[in-house]
């Protein structure tokens, strides 16, 4: 009798396994994001500082946060990030010139004294500085947590 050993099935089966893993392990992930940005300031009035992770807001952030796998035949990688606009602005801060388009804005106020009622009124494109301190919510995330990431993509 002659046993035969199937690699191919055996790489299948191992593939199979850790790409279930890593979906685990990024969900996972994405939940400790979520947890670290949600902290209440609904009106906005009480921001995150510098350095710390952003407050939840409008929760447009919040619900942003997704995950992603990528397979190729010699890795598979798992990804957790934020698809609003300003989550890169947030992660890694900002400092220069920005280009703002025109649009409408709505006011209650002019120069401090109440309207009768609100008005909308356009606003043309214009260029403007801006300085945002960095208010890293995924990088920190991915590292404080390596080790339980480790853990669940290898565990049986």
């Amino acid at each position: 009798m002659t046993d035969r050993f199937d690699a191919a099935g055996l790489e299948a089966k191992v593939r199979a396994h850790v790409e279930r893993n890593m979906d685990a392990a990024t969900l996972w992930l994405k939940g400790q994001v979520q947890r670290s940005i949600n902290r209440g300031n609904a009106d906005g009035s009480n921001p995150s500082a510098a350095g710390e992770p952003p407050k939840k807001v409008s929760g447009r952030l919040f619900q942003s946060i997704a995950t992603a796998k990528e397979v190729s035949p010699s890795e598979i990688v798992g990804k957790v990030g934020a698809n609003v606009e300003y989550a890169k602005r947030l992660e890694f801060g900002f400092e220069g010139t920005e280009q703002v388009g025109a649009h409408q804005r709505t006011i209650s106020q002019v120069f401090g004294r109440p309207l009768d009622a609100p008005m909308t009124i356009d606003v043309s494109a214009h260029e403007r500085s801006a300085s945002t301190k960095a208010r890293p919510f995924l990088r920190p995330a991915l590292a404080d947590n390596l080790a339980k990431i480790g853990k669940i993509i290898s565990r049986p």
